[in-house]
């Protein structure tokens, strides 16, 4: 639908209409009726190929197709095939469908296709692993100390670092407006939400690079993996909870698996997405995206960040899940602070105990070590922007002084951020922790301050889990 929609005639798609799946034929387990009707309903230029196993058929049939491009439709080519054609006990049955023969088997088909071509020599186990490279895993990034971000406290408190509040998609926003004009390889996809990411911009100056896919997110992130293919970058960007739950499949095969350069801009993320409820609210989406290999988790906490961090991913290749909010919060990072991929940022110093924050609650946590001052407790606030990779190097660095820490994040305690530490911990030095997160559970419609307040998300739940983990020292 979105290729003739956009009149892709440049694109050909082929099927393989074998009528057989593993259950069944195809007409038994789910009869799928005209599969040229379906095109053609589509506007789609449908082309069969009657002997969909004839290599001279399927070359008649290809080059037809590839003359028929360029006149304003999408090609789809129909190959009518049959499954394992010319081997007598696999043609017109559904059992060999998933299923491999075994070394008789395999003699014997090829004993009935001699003039086939191709070297069917069976690899040993050790042979075989001696020709498998492995995928390749690019941009290894080493953990180290924390980058030093020290905030100097005006005298007015911790709430005199905000500059201006604003909503932190306001920062990947004008981080895509600034990427429009400096990188001309940067695309972006949108998936009928251009104004709540804040694309506005990019759309209005660079229209030749932006794509509205409509609501069709796993639409959206097939064509930004194709689109790698071109040496493009693309961003796409809808709400959190589409951008992973929904699509997630989708992201694990043709982004994560296939090591593509996408960059996945979530907003709207955590609890804080307020009255439009539970349905909206993901909290798990962190743990879906570092588990996937290869993928790079950023959860940024105000604007300023957000806005370096768009810019910083441009430049990093492989996949990215970049995470960002709704609500207007606190802006109080430096606009010339250095966003690097997998570096944690020192932003107190203390000795009493560690408060590791990302994304909302990084300004949460510096209202905590206030509070904890005046109680005399020293408490040392680090900014994990960068989930994965974590920067192990800087956590048991901080728990050298402070002997216990606690995490801090809006998202579930299962699969987060607190997770991630405490992995560090068990791995290196076995250290009391406290979780600031979502206790299992989702999220309901209300107001974000009072959701973060309902649900222990904020500097009063951060103070009480200092004050316990104190105690277990």
């Amino acid at each position: 639908m979105y290729a003739s929609a956009k009149k892709v005639d440049n694109l050909i798609a082929t099927i393989d209409l074998n009528g057989k799946q593993i259950d069944g034929t195809t007409d038994e387990v789910l009869a799928m009726g005209s599969i040229r009707a379906k095109f053609e309903a589509f506007d789609w230029e449908v082309i069969d190929i009657k002997d969909g196993n004839n290599i001279e058929a399927i070359i008649d049939g290809m080059t037809l197709a590839k003359s028929k491009t360029g006149q304003g439709k999408p090609i789809c080519v129909l190959l009518h095939t049959e499954m394992g054609n010319g081997v007598d006990y696999m043609m017109y049955s559904h059992a060999w469908h998933g299923k491999a023969p075994n070394d008789a088997q395999l003699e014997t088909a090829l004993s009935q296709n001699i003039e086939t071509l191709g070297d069917y020599g069976i690899f040993t186990i050790e042979e075989q692993h001696k020709t498998d490279l492995g995928k390749k895993v690019s941009n290894e990034i080493s953990n180290g100390v924390a980058t030093n971000g020290l905030l100097t406290i005006p005298t007015s408190g911790v709430a005199g670092l905000n500059t201006g509040s604003k909503d932190t998609r306001s920062g990947f926003g004008a981080g895509m407006t600034e990427l429009g004009q400096k990188n001309e390889n940067v695309v972006a996809l949108c998936a009928d939400l251009i104004g709540s990411l804040k694309f506005d911009d990019f759309k209005k100056n660079h229209p030749e690079r932006f794509f509205q896919i409509g609501i069709a997110e796993a639409n959206m992130i097939g064509i930004a993996a194709g689109l790698t293919i071109g040496e493009k970058i693309p961003f796409t960007g809808t709400f959190a909870n589409f951008s992973t739950g929904r699509v997630y499949d989708q992201i694990r095969q043709s982004i994560a698996y296939s090591d593509k350069n996408v960059k996945i801009c979530a907003s709207h993320a955590g609890l804080t997405l307020g009255e439009d409820g539970a349905t909206h609210q993901i909290l798990e989406d962190i743990g879906l995206m570092k588990m996937l290999p290869g993928m790079t988790v950023i959860n940024t906490c105000d604007y300023n960040q957000t806005k370096a961090a768009t810019l910083a991913i441009a430049d990093y290749h492989g996949p990215v899940y970049l995470r960002f909010g709704r609500p207007v919060v606190p802006n109080f990072m430096p606009a010339d602070q250095p966003f690097e991929i997998g570096k944690a940022i020192l932003l107190r110093e203390g000795s009493d105990v560690t408060v590791i924050a990302t994304g909302h609650l990084v300004w949460e946590a510096l209202l905590a070590a206030e509070i904890l001052e005046t109680k005399g407790i020293s408490a040392e606030v680090i900014n994990i922007h960068t989930i994965k990779p974590l920067d192990d190097e800087a956590i048991l660095k901080s728990i050298a002084k402070t002997k216990c820490i606690v995490t801090a994040e809006e998202h579930n305690f299962l699969g987060g951020l607190g997770e991630s530490v405490s992995r560090v911990l068990a791995l290196n030095q076995t250290t009391p922790q406290e979780f600031v997160a979502v206790n299992d559970s989702f999220g309901e419609s209300g107001t974000p301050d009072l959701l973060m307040e309902k649900y222990k998300l904020n500097h009063q739940a951060i103070v009480a889990a200092a004050e316990k983990v104190l105690t277990r020292k």
